[in-house]
């Protein structure tokens, strides 16, 4: 449910009947949460509260989603590591455990409130292992569908491109997910856009998650601890976007001892280090990655430039940082940093008896994020984090001309940069009152500032006055608002119920949006131990994102919703079936999903991001309708001496705007009818590791002119008029479908432990059987078949096989 509040007369002022309307709604849900949790509570014998934190042994890392199991009842942690259990008071016997670790099981005496902080060894065998993946909660238990983990190991175990391990590109291989562009690590979730994507690095948004034109995320898998993604059924403290969450945590430190890891790659190379500043109370993580292509690159480019070539520079780096101290058992503090750069300049000079031209150009992007985190215990059932953060994408770049003769010296020079930046505060509560609840509400504020995009112009000759010009340099502050609650009720031992609603306002100049969002998961257990699930969400968007098919740069940009571009609005409906099979070692889950979004936008024909810097972004563009629909198959093992998983995805996306392609609805640009995937790690004893992926892709829809005539004036060419050219003639966009895409990635790596040190060589063949995917499309003549040259659709691949050579250490 979205509403327009109208027009704002004197300062925060709301139109009455909106903010009643959002009051009751939440009071309603709020008091369906809270009475939920305690509609039993005359009935209930005494009763006393197991709570604590569970962490990593070695390291003092706390360990999110660890499940504590009593009889019959259990819990997992949060995200920080923290759980809390509420039982009958009884002498019990509680097993916790974490994939990855050794389960411990302790005999408590549970007749008042028990502080229990469990430390997990990571398992030393693959029998451990596997003991552990059947202590874990199976996939029927849980309520949230549409919801994938990948650990991090895995991802670090997946071939490597360009000997870079790269979280996005494996998230890509999941069902519901598919890449843009070859070889780019942006990712599609569900027929949306990527721009509907909330991805968050502890807690903070990145606006811009790719390094290198896309080819790389911004995300150094060496800092990374957990990895979660959402495709749908949305739990209520999420929102801001319509298509997916992925949400990332860093790692804290380690509290223990010092350590550090590495590697060397063929492009980049990385670095990170951690270690206590004062054992068990302080510690610290920086990691860093930089590429050397610069280095690598830039004789190579002068030798092939003819001397034309004055300077290349061509590098990403990024830069993550973290402290941790813990101030008292019931205070954590947290600050986090993260800085990501791409920068290319290129300088060329040309020479040509009395003319001189040189040219420098430079194109900057990259993000930068701070976060502020405090971690507070009020009691054994309720844990509340308050996040204060920033964060920002900013792109620049500059070009400049000078062009010198015996007569004149002039001088061109072009300016284009964009940006955002938000300033936020948050506070969440996890209250857990009892083992058939687990309650979650919170409230946050964001200030948005939008640079979308000044263009500056200098144009003039050395000797006189230049003119200078700038167009749409203007900047928007826009507040927004959330608040939301959720609970999570085991109302029987077969039905789960996730209920919970967010309510958010944002506000673009004088006018205010606002949206109440309802959002509804369930569980219920069939015969066979078989969940059957299913989930409705709400989505809003304020915010908006300009591409330009035709731009490969990191051109897009993020503009607010305007008078006349309102806000993005998504609903979504899956239902689904799950199970644990082999033992509890393999996850099984089928999903149908439909999700229709108003408001999403396309730019006019022949409109692209330059024109939009000169007038207001917003008459370059229009507003329409989405659908789609889908299916996704997955079979995932997580533990084990092979792990991996299997996927496919049966999915269509259309669009419809009011008078793009004459107003009948088209493919989207990313519909994939077809997607099918699997991804493979076998461990070899103790020392050689196999990985592998393969991914196939029903070709993307394309738009292709169906006939071709001249352009004249007056007579015909053949009877001595004049020709203007050929002009394209189009029936439709999208009607057309490029190749399939298909592509397999391979790698082997052998390690070696040696006293306090491991080792790592890795040896990995993007494209291994040297597919031709073609990255861009264009329409060419053939000479070579037809002597008249006939019109043929050609492609351009620019990603062969790759191999690559990586070294990694431990110490």
């Amino acid at each position: 449910m979205a509403f327009y509040f109208g027009e704002i007369k004197e300062g925060f002022y709301f139109a009455a009947n909106q903010i009643e309307l959002m009051r009751a709604f939440l009071i309603v849900t709020l008091f369906m949460v809270f009475y939920g949790a305690f509609n039993n509570v005359a009935a209930q014998v005494a009763r006393a509260t197991l709570f604590g934190y569970v962490e990593d042994e070695a390291t003092g890392e706390k360990l999110p989603a660890a499940t504590i199991i009593v009889a019959e009842s259990g819990t997992t942690t949060n995200n920080y590591g923290f759980y809390t259990i509420t039982l009958p008071t009884s002498k019990i016997r509680v097993i916790i455990s974490s994939v990855g670790y050794s389960p411990v099981e302790k005999d408590i005496d549970l007749f008042s409130d028990v502080q229990l902080n469990v430390k997990l060894r990571a398992a030393t065998s693959m029998d451990e292992v596997i003991v552990t993946a059947a202590r874990s909660p199976a996939i029927q238990s849980q309520t949230q569908m549409s919801r994938v983990t990948v650990p991090v190991e895995m991802i670090k175990s997946m071939p490597r491109f360009l000997g870079e391990t790269d979280v996005l590109k494996t998230l890509q291989l999941l069902p519901g997910v598919s890449q843009g562009a070859e070889g780019t690590s942006g990712i599609l979730v569900r027929g949306g856009g990527p721009e509907q994507n909330l991805i968050l690095l502890d807690g903070t948004p990145i606006y811009n998650p790719s390094h290198l034109l896309g080819i790389f995320s911004t995300f150094n898998g060496d800092a990374i601890k957990n990895v979660e993604l959402y495709k749908g059924g949305f739990p209520a403290r999420f929102g801001g976007r319509l298509s997916s969450v992925v949400d990332l945590v860093m790692k804290d430190g380690n509290m223990k001892e010092f350590h550090g890891e590495g590697s060397l790659g063929l492009l980049a190379s990385n670095l990170t280090l951690e270690g206590p500043i004062k054992k068990d109370r302080t510690s610290f993580l920086v990691s860093g990655r930089r590429t050397y292509l610069d280095v690598v690159g830039k004789p190579i480019a002068k030798n092939n430039s003819n001397g034309e070539l004055d300077d290349f520079t061509a590098y990403f780096y990024d830069l993550n940082a973290k402290l941790h101290h813990v101030v008292s058992d019931n205070d954590r503090i947290f600050a986090s940093f993260f800085s990501g750069q791409d920068v290319f300049k290129v300088k060329s000079k040309y020479e040509h008896e009395r003319v001189r031209e040189s040219t420098d150009s430079r194109i900057i992007w990259g993000n930068m994020i701070g976060t502020a985190r405090w971690n507070h215990v009020f009691n054994n059932k309720l844990f509340a984090n308050t996040l204060l953060n920033y964060t920002r994408y900013k792109f620049l770049s500059d070009f400049v001309v000078e062009e010198t003769d015996s007569v004149r010296n002039n001088l061109f020079k072009a300016k284009y940069s964009s940006s955002i930046e938000d300033v936020g505060l948050r506070v969440d509560f996890d209250y857990r009152p009892l083992p058939q609840h687990s309650i979650k509400t919170g409230i946050a504020g964001t200030m948005h500032q939008f640079r979308p995009g000044a263009l500056g112009l200098r144009v003039g000759d050395v000797s006189t006055p230049e003119i200078d010009k700038s167009f749409n340099n203007q900047v928007q502050n826009s507040p927004e608002l959330g608040i939301y609650a959720e609970d999570d009720w085991l109302v029987s031992n077969k039905l789960k119920v996730n209920l919970g609603v967010q309510g958010s306002a944002f506000r673009s100049k004088n006018n205010w949006y606002g949206s109440i969002q309802p959002r509804l998961g369930l569980r219920y257990l069939l015969p066979g131990d078989i969940a059957f699930k299913a989930s409705y969400a709400q989505m809003t968007q304020y915010v908006h994102f300009l591409t330009n098919n035709s731009s490969t740069l990191p051109t897009d940009l993020w503009v607010p919703s305007t008078d006349r571009i309102k806000p993005m609005n998504s609903v979504q409906y899956a239902v689904g079936f799950a199970r644990n099979i082999m033992k509890d070692k393999v996850e099984v889950s089928l999903e149908g999903y439909y999700k229709k979004m108003n408001g999403v936008i396309e730019y006019l024909e022949g409109a692209s991001y330059i024109n939009s810097s000169v007038d207001s972004w917003d008459t370059k563009v229009e507003a329409g309708n989405a659908d789609a629909w889908g299916a996704e198959l997955l079979l995932q093992k997580k533990v084990g001496k092979t792990t991996g998983w299997v996927g496919y995805t049966l999915s269509q996306s259309k669009r419809k705007f009011p008078t793009i392609n004459f107003g009948r609805e088209f493919f989207y640009k990313y519909d994939r009818r077809h997607d099918f995937e699997f991804a493979i790690i076998h461990k070899m004893g103790r020392h050689w590791e196999l990985s592998g992926s393969w991914q196939f892709q029903t070709g993307s829809p394309f738009t292709l002119p169906v006939a071709q005539y001249e352009s004249t004036e007056g007579k015909s060419p053949r009877n001595g008029g004049t020709s203007f050219g050929q002009i394209n003639h189009y029936e439709g966009r999208n009607t057309f479908r490029l190749l399939n895409y298909h592509r397999l990635d391979a790698g082997i790596t052998y390690k070696r432990q040696k006293r306090r040190r491991e080792s790592a060589w890795n040896l990995s063949f993007y494209n291994a059987y040297n597919r031709k995917n073609p990255f861009y499309y264009y329409v060419g003549q053939d000479y070579d078949n037809d002597p008249n040259g006939k019109r043929v659709l050609k492609g351009i691949t620019l990603l062969p096989i790759i191999p690559s050579i990586s070294y990694r250490i431990k110490f």
